[in-house]
């Protein structure tokens, strides 16, 4: 990516790790100074996928909970046990 000259704003560029490898290959920084920042980018990274899946099964459980209030059948224990498992 980096010989093609691509520009730094594309997506692909930002790929977790690209920036600390590039840093790297055009001398910017040593090779363990480069994996230490990418290892913190993978971990920022997750982070962030971690909080955004939480909040994804937070807010199902949401929706599941108003409809076992509604019906009130007996899957709706199943699935509120299955979504607080998983948080």
């Amino acid at each position: 990516l980096l010989a093609q000259g691509l520009p730094r704003d594309l997506p692909a560029m930002k790929a977790v790790g690209l920036p600390e490898l590039a840093a790297q290959l055009e001398g910017r920084c040593g090779p363990a100074e480069a994996r230490e920042r990418a290892i913190a980018a993978t971990r920022r990274y997750l982070k962030r996928q971690t909080t955004w899946l939480r909040h994804q099964v937070m807010a199902r459980e949401d929706e599941v909970n108003s409809w076992y209030a509604q019906y009130s059948y007996s899957l709706g224990d199943e699935i509120v046990s299955f979504l607080r498992e998983r948080r």
